[in-house]
Order: structure tokens, then sequence, then C-alpha cells
């Protein structure tokens, strides 16, 4: 029984260093191909993910976008004013309520984001017109499961 206990650990071993290893590939490859542009060179990663919670949350209130980030609203505002003196994030003041602040990305830090976009996008079809039909289809099917399954994952709480 200890054998096949130790067979079946193995494997899930084996494929999770597989996956490990090919998401790796995955990153380096598609992710970390490119120097970030020297606006977002050195941002720390608390500040990258606050800019693209703002950017999928542009015009929200900084509690919205604390309580999306599972960040409390004392520790987000540190990290916004870091943004905001990097010219990379403005305060809105709330026309009918003063005292609520909206955030959103400044014009030109959406326009530099674009720019990325466009390169990454346009790097990636390059690759995917070296596939056949098949292969593109399989690559899109493992991902969404992939993505579906850690999605899944982060709305269980742990115990």
């Amino acid at each position: 029984m200890n054998d096949r206990i130790n067979l079946l650990k193995t494997d899930s071993d084996t494929r999770l260093s597989r996956i490990e290893h090919e998401l790796s590939r995955v990153m380096h490859s598609l992710v970390f191909n490119d120097e970030p542009p020297p606006e977002l060179r050195d941002l720390p990663f608390v500040q990258f993910k606050c800019m693209h919670a703002i950017r999928d949350h542009s015009g929200k209130k900084m509690a919205e976008i604390a309580h999306e980030m599972g960040m409390r609203k004392s520790a987000l505002s540190q990290v916004v004013e870091r943004l905001v003196r990097r010219g990379i994030v403005v305060r809105i003041p709330d026309p009918i309520d003063r005292r609520v602040v909206r955030l959103e990305l400044t014009s030109e830090i959406i326009a530099v984001l674009e720019g990325m976009r466009e390169r990454k996008r346009s790097y990636l079809a390059r690759i995917v017109e070296q596939m056949d039909t098949d292969a593109s289809d399989r690559v899109v099917q493992g991902l969404a499961i992939l993505a579906e399954t850690a999605e899944r994952h982060l709305r269980v709480k742990p115990a």
C-alpha cells in the first residue's frame, strides 16, 4: 500500500514539476522577454499590482480599490501616494462628495500600458501564427482550465 501511495505522490510531484517548468518557460518567453519602459522600471510589486487594479477599476473610490486588493485603506493610501509622486496615478475629488477620492491612471501611463500591450499582442500573434489550429486550440483549452481552477481556488478562503 505504501508503494502505491509513494507512486501516486511521485506522479503528482512530477506533474507539478512539469507544470512549474512549462509556466516558467512561458513567463520567460512571453512576459519577461522585454525591458519595462523607463516609467515603470524599478516599480515595486505592490505598486505594480495597485497600478493594474486602478487600471481595471478606473474612477473607483480608494476604499473600493483597497477592497479589491485585499488591503486596508490606510496601507493603500501610502502606495497610492508613491504612485502619485511617480506620475502614474491621479487622485480625483468626487464632484458630489469632496471627502471621497477616486483614482485614475495618468494619460501618459495609459499610453505606456497600451503600447506595452500592443507589443506583447504583436509578439504573441507571431508565435500563434507558427502553430496549427489544433495546437492553438489545445493551448487555449489548457490555459482556460488552469485559469478557471486558479480562480476557483482564489474564491475559496482557507479555514
